[in-house]
């Protein structure tokens, strides 16, 4: 199971239900920048922006009670302070019945963003561009 978890291209972090890290693949080292030995211990919350420091801890209620948390996409900083866009899975991890930690799969949007942004601008832009074409088109035609 650890060689499944270890392979795969998905970051993959385990932590307890108070969001400390106890496991952490390398995939998860190739998003965040951090080392397992870097973070293992440490809270998941640094890897939050100041603004949000709360994400995980806004799900662990549920987990505790063994929910499952719709998947969520947020912003995460990497070790070189580079913001990551990421769409977030968390599910407990249980043992013998009992919730005994968090399991999160995290996955890179970044690119899927960014090309979503320069969609929308590019709508905007667009959109403007028409409505000067009309207003141009009615200016000169004398109609309303």
């Amino acid at each position: 199971m650890a060689s499944l978890v270890e392979s795969c291209d998905e970051a993959i972090i385990g932590t307890t239900l108070e969001g400390r890290v106890l496991s952490w693949n390398s995939a998860a080292e190739h998003l965040f920048g951090y080392t397992a030995a870097e973070i293992v211990g440490r809270s998941y919350t640094l890897l939050d922006p100041p603004y949000r420091p709360e994400n995980l801890a806004e799900m662990l209620p549920g987990i505790r009670d063994g929910n499952h948390v719709e998947p969520c996409e947020t912003v995460h900083f990497r070790k070189n302070g580079a913001k990551v866009e990421v769409l977030l899975r968390v599910s407990p991890v249980t043992n013998q019945g009992r919730v005994i930690g968090a399991s999160i799969v995290a996955h890179d949007i970044t690119q899927r963003k960014l090309e979503e942004s320069e969609r929308l601008t590019l709508i905007q832009e667009l959109t403007a561009a028409l409505a000067r074409s009309l207003n141009l088109t009615t200016e000169h035609t004398g109609k309303h």
